[in-house]
């Protein structure tokens, strides 16, 4: 709840849909899940819900420092020329 509130704040609005369509179908085969896929009319929720691993593991190497970064470090750029 803490990290939704934070993003809304930073201006991001998550849809947690997929994330829930992915747990509710993590138990079932991958047949069912693609009949169940076929059914759904949101066409956006079936690319996010497809898509959901691999944003998962980018965002991952994002925050782990292994690309580049977000959002610049605070405090970081805020010296001007010849401050220390």
């Amino acid at each position: 709840m803490k990290t939704r509130q934070q993003m809304n704040e930073l201006g991001y609005q998550p849809d947690p849909a997929p994330a829930v369509m992915y747990f509710l179908t993590s138990r079932l085969g991958d047949k069912e899940v693609a009949d169940m896929r076929k059914l759904i009319p949101r066409k956006t929720l079936v690319e996010a819900w497809k898509d959901l691993e691999d944003n998962a593991k980018d965002l991952a190497k994002k925050l782990m420092g292994k690309s580049r970064p977000l959002l610049p470090v605070p405090g970081r750029y805020s010296r001007t020329r010849g401050q220390k």
